[in-house]
């Protein structure tokens, strides 16, 4: 046994050296992924690596266009963390596909409003337990009411490791309609006015179903988690101004909010990822909210991507720090 771990550490500082101390994240989704039973030690925190066969979709340029398809190998870091519910879910012994993992879903709030949604359950799902929830909410581009594109950024690479604590929580990906907005303000401001700006009608409609999901499944209510990038990004910060009570930890990407506001989410953990050339969404947005974070003394991490556009969940989804981070926080009051 002692022979296999000292293998295991020898081969993960070899890993380690070859690694450049910020990743360069490429920017790609996994849309299709194979790989062979990876065994997952419990037991133990440790790091490993898995290699798998990917059909990737390539970041677009533009927000709206869908992104193209490439083949490539990679070796993904596999991550094994204590955040993970004890014995409460079944591990996969290979990677998912997101796109055949989430059922598709329809959620109407009690004023009619439709809301198509796709869910993640784990395996092995379980009343006697309670399992985390990951809200996550996309960017523009991926608006509609087909319930399929609203995957297609960020999530799988999210899933890309069989330890990942992704498979043992209860994901909730809405869909926008295609003439809203999580947040109903012009995205090239960056901040806004929170009081002037009603909640939208899709945010609205996002609390209603987390409301449903905590009914309907075992949901552990201190262990609410949310992210989102683009307009998801600014709908990660104005949930949290709208809910505060509700969330325990977000992760919003490239999005901004209103900075006068950040008493109302001080309590809130949070870890937020920007482009520093990011042309859609000015990342000045962002940096007024991490500074007013900071003077009101809030469990703040800011990483300025360097010269990174707009694509700030490529790098959000490589930090192999952010995961077991976001699952090991509890709701405060």
């Amino acid at each position: 046994m002692r022979c296999i771990f000292s293998l295991l550490f020898s081969s993960f500082l070899l890993l380690t050296a070859c690694q450049p101390t910020s990743p360069t994240a490429p920017s790609t989704t996994a849309d299709t992924v194979s790989t062979t039973a990876a065994t997952v030690l419990a037991s133990v925190q440790s790091t490993t690596s898995i290699t798998v066969t990917t059909a990737v979709t390539t970041q677009a340029t533009s927000i709206d266009a869908k992104p193209t398809s490439a083949t490539s190998s990679t070796t993904i870091s596999a991550i094994t963390t204590t955040a993970v519910p004890n014995n409460s879910y079944t591990p996969p012994t290979k990677v998912k596909l997101v796109q055949e993992a989430f059922s598709k879903e329809t959620f109407v709030t009690n004023a009619g409003f439709t809301l198509p949604y796709r869910l993640y359950v784990p395996d092995g799902y379980s009343e006697k337990n309670r399992y985390p929830v990951f809200l996550y909410l996309h960017g523009a581009g991926e608006r509609g009411t087909d319930n399929v594109k609203q995957l297609w950024h960020y999530i799988q690479p999210l899933f890309n490791s069989v330890a990942s604590p992704m498979y043992g929580a209860i994901v909730v990906a809405p869909q926008c309609p295609l003439d809203q907005q999580w947040v109903n303000v012009p995205w090239k401001n960056g901040n806004y006015d929170f009081d002037s700006t009603p909640i939208s009608e899709a945010l609205a409609a996002v609390l209603e179903l987390l409301d449903d999901i905590n009914k309907r499944y075992a949901t552990d209510v201190d262990r609410c988690y949310v992210s989102g990038l683009s307009m998801g990004g600014f709908g990660t910060w104005d949930i949290c101004m709208r809910d505060p009570d509700r969330f325990a930890a977000a992760v919003p990407l490239c999005g901004a909010s209103d900075h006068k506001k950040a008493s109302l989410i001080k309590h809130i953990p949070i870890r937020t990822y920007h482009g520093s050339s990011d042309d859609t969404v000015p990342v000045s947005g962002t940096k007024r909210m991490v500074k007013a974070l900071e003077k009101v003394g809030a469990d703040i991490y800011f990483d300025e991507l360097s010269g990174v556009n707009h694509n700030a969940w490529d790098y959000a989804a490589a930090d192999s720090k952010m995961l077991p981070w976001l699952f090991s926080q509890k709701r405060k009051s």
